[in-house]
């Protein structure tokens, strides 16, 4: 049977960063419910449009529900995954306070075997709307608020050990990959540009020069399921109420978060910390991803600003300067003019 491969986020991730995230998944995180399931993305990276991860959902693997029965029979087994994930990130913070160049894999580590699969567990839990998980929602949402921020500071600390560690820009810092920076063996300009350009990392194995994606799943014996899209409307879930109408601004990527003026229409697939200055100036919030845990939703809620989460498709439908009406009483966004 064909893997079938479905985009579920877009984050801005340099390249080592997609790698601890696949190895997160599938070699800690089973570790960590008993094997009860694990994850295996895909990644694909454009330039000018961030990072694409992908899952494949005909793979039972992907599947959360024998997590969930777990930790519905043992609510205990999520407590300690909730602890330990507390425990992690207060230790990573007294790291990243004055961090080091030996400080690189300590801090890779606590992300690639703690942070990142812990996060990966909860997150499920926490946007599941099935009542029998309550226990083990109050539990990831008490550990989630009390710091969802570690994670994103590490990054940020690696990246500019990263660029420290080579002299490099911070665009050059995005395209390198761990075993590289441990061995402080920098890629050609070819090969950094080429990156740039394009590359999948699937499997575990990084790829480049591969045409175009379709193409690279062809060759790969892979299928992609794209969404739908139909009609002008736009519709998720209410995160915080409001009606406003503005221009629509899509940004991928922090640098184009970071574009956004007082009063556009901030249309992503998910926010993270790195989007608050852009937040702070848009006038409401439409994503593709996400619950009413969410970024976008707990920060919509503390503006006080329309946000409407999970739509599916709003990057796909929407588009820069395109003027529109973000209904978040009933859900929709509704094109006015294009």
């Amino acid at each position: 049977m064909s893997r079938i491969y479905k985009k579920f986020y877009n984050r801005d991730l340099p390249i080592y960063a997609a790698e601890y995230w696949y190895r997160g998944e599938r070699e800690f995180l089973p570790s960590m419910v008993n094997g009860a399931t694990h994850f295996e993305p895909m990644f694909h990276h454009r330039q000018g449009q961030g990072v694409a991860i992908y899952y494949d959902i005909n793979n039972l693997a992907t599947d959360p529900e024998p997590m969930f029965d777990l930790f519905r029979s043992h609510p205990e087994q999520i407590q300690k995954i909730a602890n330990d994930y507390l425990e992690q990130a207060q230790q990573l913070r007294k790291i990243i306070k004055n961090p080091t160049q030996e400080n690189w894999e300590s801090i890779y580590n606590i992300c690639l075997e703690s942070l990142l699969p812990s996060l990966s567990i909860m997150m499920p839990v926490l946007n599941s709307e099935d009542a029998t998980l309550q226990q083990a929602k109050l539990i990831a949402k008490e550990a989630r608020d009390f710091d969802d921020k570690a994670i994103y500071d590490a990054g940020e600390v690696l990246y500019q050990l990263a660029m420290e560690r080579f002299g490099i820009d911070d665009v050059k810092a995005n395209f390198v990959t761990h075993d590289e920076v441990i061995k402080v063996a920098l890629p050609s300009s070819e090969t950094i540009a080429s990156r740039k350009k394009e590359w999948v990392l699937l499997d575990g194995k990084l790829y480049t020069d591969i045409g175009s994606l379709e193409d690279f799943c062809k060759s790969h014996g892979l299928l992609l399921e794209h969404d739908m899209v139909e009609g002008y409307e736009v519709k998720g879930t209410i995160a915080n109420k409001g009606i406003v109408r503005g221009r629509v601004k899509v940004a991928l990527t922090i640098d184009e978060a970071n574009k956004i003026e007082n009063g556009d229409i901030l249309v992503t697939a998910m926010t993270t910390p790195d989007f608050i200055h852009g937040m702070r100036k848009a006038a409401a919030f439409v994503t593709d991803e996400g619950g009413v845990g969410c970024h976008a939703a707990i920060i919509a809620r503390e503006m006080n600003k329309p946000c409407i989460i999970g739509t599916k498709n709003a990057t796909s439908v929407l588009k820069d300067g395109m003027e529109v009406e973000v209904d978040a009483e009933k859900g929709v966004v509704r094109i006015i003019n294009e």
